[in-house]
């Protein structure tokens, strides 16, 4: 459930953080 997608949120936003996430597109982008 919702650790599931907190667990998703952190593992995809950390990256983001070094790679311009917060650049106007905070929502994490799903996993190709």
């Amino acid at each position: 459930g919702w650790s599931y997608v907190g667990d998703r949120l952190l593992s995809a936003v950390i990256p983001y953080e070094e790679s311009g996430w917060y650049d106007g597109q905070m929502w994490v982008k799903p996993p190709e």
